[in-house]
């Protein structure tokens, strides 16, 4: 990974990684230390395939750690609970 980072700064590109939320939650601060050791900027957050407190407060977490770290995050694959998408809480 220092390679790659290395090369990335050398040519002036950004690197983003992909995680597994629930995998990067069980060490969050320990994954985005690393993640700043290697000059990532930012981090895709996916397969959360719900929708509830848990995973609101889930997403308060990583916001305020990777702010710390200055590192930006995309939460993908939110289930959405809007009534346009054809999903409807009861």
């Amino acid at each position: 990974m220092e390679e790659l980072s290395a090369y990335a700064k050398e040519k002036n590109v950004r690197i983003i990684l992909w995680v597994i939320w629930n995998t990067l939650d069980d060490q969050l601060e320990k994954a985005l230390d690393q993640y700043a050791k290697w000059g990532v900027a930012g981090i895709k957050v996916d397969f959360m395939q719900r929708s509830d407190q848990k995973l609101i407060n889930y997403y308060h977490k990583v916001s305020r750690e990777t702010a710390k770290r200055r590192c930006w995050w995309i939460f993908t694959a939110i289930k959405s609970q809007r009534p346009w998408c054809g999903r409807g809480r009861t």
